[in-house]
């Protein structure tokens, strides 16, 4: 990638740009058949395991998700989830 190269970006490969896309369009909310579809993918399981990359914003989202869902006892529910699971 001439591109990369001009930058000083060395060890970039087109799959990592591909990655990249596709982890913003689940960022930005689209949904995995929306993705998968522009993606040109016809499986998810291969999107979703070598092109979906997990950021620290989207377990930011999911735990705020579950604070709204659970609402204050949020910490109850954790501590039951944790110790069913151990």
């Amino acid at each position: 990638m001439t591109i990369c190269k001009r930058v000083g970006i060395e060890d970039l490969a087109f799959h990592d740009l591909c990655a990249t896309c596709i982890t913003e369009w689940f960022e930005q909310g689209m949904m995995p058949h929306e993705v998968m579809y522009l993606a040109g993918h016809s499986g998810i399981d291969t999107m979703m395991n070598y092109y979906v990359g997990i950021r620290q914003s989207i377990i930011e989202r999911a735990r705020a998700a579950s604070q709204r869902a659970l609402g204050k006892d949020f910490g109850s529910h954790l501590a039951v989830f944790a110790k069913k699971a151990g």
